[in-house]
């Protein structure tokens, strides 16, 4: 290191510089962030944090600039220097998109934005912290890439990127900025990306979480979001890509509660769900991951189905007891996949075991679903139908199960054979 910048080392703890390599992660941070998620534990107020600032303008590490609700903190090259001796950042690596060798790390010029743009990164920033603190009492091992440091993909460049497991989750900062046809240039990026080869030979799946921010009008920003992404990739949502839409919170609540414990097996909602369909309604439950193959290459959660002393599905009331079961809970996009290629994918059970096939899709309420299905124009699809935990802990199972019309009237059942409707509203 050359002299100023050891002697700004020297200055020093392994905190502080901790503190500095996040800046260079993140791009910058606000004042608000970094004594929050940084030196709370050290500092009583962020007054007294303001001192720690100064210190590090004094010894040229970063840079305070203001942006529309305060002041973001970015490094200087000094900093950057020091990281790099820190955390061994290479000096040059290989671009294999564009065959090249290049610098292996940013300069404080590549990291700096416009002020117009620090708002958008700042919002950003605060999902991937607050990520960060409930991954840490999960003991997740994840890692965090910036927009800057993506480079896992060619064909497509999120906001940022967490990965964990075997799942890349994709996180769209939005601010209620992009019209409906700036959403609409968005998903045809994803378009082109999903038809290629590269994402042909991805092994990974992929989560595109739409984070909304700065509107007051939340549900109305959800609605455009999901008509526009449904309409635009609905061909396309699969067992190896989703999406959700929803405030930093609701979509932290989905990570922790639904797509991770899944993958830890652990998940609570399917826990209740088998528990109740085995012990009060008396159904067989299986996962459902390896019928993909007879169902059009769909992944649905579970099959439920009853069976008789010699093994064979029992029929009640004209109709075989066996179902699909798709857990909708968390309002992932692929819902909207599975309603308008059911029938298909129940010619391909078909064709293979001589039987059709119905699915129920465990959702979160049946206001929620409602407004799903007259949002994106499948209301009233033949043989599927839905349910949630609390009529199946409630009510006998036709009675837990509901359809609506295509006007959006609500109807649960009388019998298992499911033909004769009981209005509701």
């Amino acid at each position: 290191m050359k002299t100023k910048t050891y002697e700004a080392a020297r200055h020093l703890d392994e905190k502080d510089i901790s503190f500095l390599n996040s800046i260079y992660e993140f791009r910058c941070l606000s004042i608000e962030q970094s004594f929050d998620y940084f030196y709370s534990d050290e500092f009583d107020s962020i007054e007294e944090f303001e001192e720690k600032i100064v210190f590090f303008i004094e010894l040229e590490l970063i840079e305070k600039i203001e942006y529309k609700e305060g002041f973001a903190l970015f490094l200087t090259n000094r900093a950057i220097e020091i990281i790099r001796d820190t955390y061994g950042l290479a000096t040059n690596i290989v671009d294999y998109e564009k065959n090249i060798i290049k610098r292996g790390y940013y300069t404080a010029g590549e990291l700096k934005m416009l002020p117009r743009l620090i708002n958008h990164q700042v919002h950003l920033n605060r999902f991937v912290l607050d990520f960060k603190h409930l991954a840490k009492d999960e003991n997740l091992n994840w890692k965090h890439y910036g927009e800057k440091h993506v480079s896992h993909y060619f064909g497509i460049r999120p906001d940022a990127m967490i990965r964990f497991y075997d799942v890349d989750i994709f996180l769209e900062q939005d601010m209620a900025t992009e019209s409906k046809t700036q959403l609409m240039g968005k998903w045809e990026n994803y378009r082109t990306y999903l038809r290629s080869k590269e994402h042909d030979q991805n092994t990974r799946k992929i989560i595109v979480l739409f984070i909304i921010d700065n509107t007051k009008q939340v549900e109305k920003r959800k609605e455009l979001v999901r008509y526009t992404a449904v309409d635009s990739l609905i061909d396309l949502y699969d067992s190896r890509f989703d999406m959700h839409v929803g405030t930093r919170s609701e979509l932290l609540d989905t990570l922790f509660s639904s797509i991770i414990p899944t993958m830890q097996n652990i998940n609570g909602t399917h826990n209740l769900f088998m528990k109740l369909m085995r012990i009060r309604h008396n159904y067989a439950v299986r996962d459902a991951t390896k019928l993909k193959p007879l169902l059009s290459d769909t992944e649905y959660t579970f099959m439920i189905y009853k069976i008789d002393e010699n093994d064979n599905l029992i029929i009640q009331n004209g109709r075989l007891q066996e179902f699909l079961v798709d857990d909708a809970t968390c309002n992932p996009f692929s819902i909207h996949h599975k309603l308008a290629y059911h029938k298909r994918n129940s010619a391909s059970f078909h064709r293979e075991m001589k039987r059709h096939i119905s699915v129920i899709f465990l959702v979160e309420s049946e206001k929620v679903i409602e407004q799903q299905l007259k949002l994106t124009g499948l209301m009233g699809t033949d043989n599927v139908y839905y349910t949630t935990l609390h009529r199946l802990e409630k009510k006998s199972f036709p009675e837990a199960l509901f359809q609506f019309d295509r006007a959006g009237n609500i109807y649960h059942f009388s019998n298992p054979g499911l033909v004769q409707r009981v209005y509701e509203k």
